[in-house]
């Protein structure tokens, strides 16, 4: 074999293509790498709802008469 193509091989066999997955928290939006297959909560807020959307309540009183 040619050297330059040894050499290409050589490198190619070092090349790893690693996919890595983020998580997004919906309640504080902090994102990070996690250790295992789903965190239990995030890292900065502490939430363990961290992949639910936060509802809104209306605090409006309706009065009747």
């Amino acid at each position: 074999m040619d050297g330059n193509r040894l050499m290409a091989k050589k490198l190619e066999s070092f090349l790893i293509k690693k996919e890595v997955i983020y998580s997004h928290c919906l309640r504080c939006g902090w994102d990070w790498i996690p250790r295992g297959k789903k965190p239990k909560f995030c890292p900065k807020c502490k939430t363990s709802y961290w992949d639910k959307p936060k509802k809104f309540r209306l605090n409006h009183k309706i009065k009747f008469c």
